[in-house]
């Protein structure tokens, strides 16, 4: 939900990171904090967007176990990001937003980050969230 508000106030392409490991039920859901916990890889399925194309990319995912999830650490270990305007936001529950976003920098120490920003209980106040997006890709527009 959160992806699409960026693409829809940056005027920006939108690609899905697909994770191929089944996440599903309680048993994925345990297996995909612990994944996370310990630093894992996964799999992920083709980009259908070539990455060269870009020079500012926003990357969003979910906080589990307190850090970045296998798919964005998957991506940031198959492509790269050099050179590249990095701008981070994450959702989650309660907490975790702030190892999230620094083992993201760590696994993409040659991009330039642009910035960061949280969403909790998201669907609690969506009308907030767009509102956060809207102030936050403005925010970049004027500084970059």
């Amino acid at each position: 939900m959160v992806a699409g508000m960026f693409a829809e106030e940056a005027k920006a392409d939108i690609e899905e990171i697909i994770d191929k490991k089944d996440r599903s039920g309680p048993v994925g859901w345990i297996a995909a904090g612990r994944d996370a916990m310990r630093k894992k890889t996964t799999e992920i399925g083709p980009l259908k967007k070539k990455m060269d194309d870009y020079d500012t990319i926003f990357i969003g995912q979910p906080v589990w176990g307190w850090t970045m999830v296998p798919a964005i650490r998957a991506l940031a270990d198959k492509y790269d990001f050099k050179g590249k305007k990095i701008a981070l936001f994450c959702t989650m529950d309660g907490s975790g937003d702030k190892g999230c976003f620094e083992e993201t920098r760590k696994c993409l120490p040659e991009a330039e980050f642009l910035g960061e920003m949280s969403f909790i209980k998201l669907r609690k106040d969506p009308n907030g969230a767009r509102k956060k997006v809207r102030d936050f890709v403005y925010g970049l527009g004027r500084t970059s």
